[in-house]
């Protein structure tokens, strides 16, 4: 009787310890963008998870075999949480059709159904004068560089899709279909001033904003990457990356001073001619250039690399 309750005892604490390292690093990967679960999602595969956990404590008695089955099972979880494209987080109801964001009345009404692989999903809002882009996931590529006279031109596998006139107007793209890498490519004027803020998921980014005034940008990726360059149309320029396990490599202009301010840990810099300062790294010409370029970046097992052109 007293083994049973001395089992039950080392027992309960490996299973509650096992669960939350898992619930853990689920916490991680969303964190990164490599996932994403709503809390519904999690109910939906930790539950079944503790079930597994518990049934290989009890059965497996040979402690090797418990370590290896249940190292195993963690990894299987996990994999099977990064590619299965179900796990993708739905948003309270709402769905994404096109390009910007409906909820389900307003789609019963436009008659637009919901689907779209979240691996291609695109969203879009222009709002104060501020664009922001949004991609889920994935098998997309987002692409900036080309110029138009509208305020944006969206672009799809190379083909002109949309088009805003102004800053705050709604156009929408319904049609549906199952995309699978899908190219994605914005076109932006010269003459508008732009404050750009794109939130992408495991999506590579080739965003050249050297044509465009661009006064403020924000990014902020998971466990992708992204190429980001930068002109010098607008004289002063604020960057803030938030990065989770990604690689940022950002393009500044030789003539324009620059100056990074780095928080996180385990962040591989590579910033050349760059002197630090009271905690910020700086060019030598930061105080003096007619154009600066400040750079708040945010990371965590992160890569930063400035390039200066």
């Amino acid at each position: 009787m007293e083994n049973n309750q001395d089992s039950k005892k080392r027992t309960a604490p490996v299973i509650w310890g096992v669960v939350l390292i898992t619930v853990g690093l689920i916490w991680m990967l969303c964190a990164a963008g490599i996932i994403r679960l709503s809390i519904a999602g999690w109910i939906r595969y930790i539950v079944p998870f503790s079930m597994i956990v518990c049934g290989i404590i009890l059965l497996v008695k040979n402690r090797l075999y418990k370590i290896i089955c249940l190292s195993a099972s963690i990894i299987l979880f996990l994999l099977l949480l990064i590619f299965n494209g179900s796990c993708r987080e739905h948003h309270r109801g709402d769905y994404k059709c096109g390009l910007l964001r409906f909820d389900r009345h307003e789609l019963r009404n436009k008659g637009c159904h919901h689907r779209l692989d979240v691996r291609a999903k695109f969203d879009v809002e222009l709002k104060s004068d501020v664009v922001k882009v949004e991609v889920e996931a994935g098998a997309a590529e987002l692409k900036a560089g080309k110029t138009t006279e509208n305020y944006l031109d969206v672009y799809r596998d190379g083909e002109l899709k949309e088009s805003f006139a102004a800053a705050g107007e709604k156009e929408i793209y319904t049609k549906n279909g199952y995309h699978e890498g899908v190219e994605l490519e914005m076109a932006f004027n010269t003459t508008s001033v732009y404050d750009m803020q794109f939130k992408l998921g495991a999506v590579g980014s080739e965003l050249d904003l050297a044509p465009y005034k661009v006064r403020n940008v924000e990014v902020e990726i998971g466990a992708s990457g992204v190429n980001l360059t930068l002109g010098d149309k607008v004289k002063n320029v604020g960057v803030k990356v938030e990065s989770g396990a990604g690689s940022v490599t950002i393009r500044v202009p030789k003539g324009s001073g620059c100056s990074v301010l780095s928080e996180g840990f385990l962040i591989d810099k590579e910033l050349p001619d760059f002197k630090k300062v009271n905690g910020v790294y700086k060019t030598d010409n930061f105080e003096n250039a007619e154009q600066t370029v400040e750079i708040m970046f945010e990371g965590a097992v992160s890569n930063l690399k400035i390039e200066r052109y």
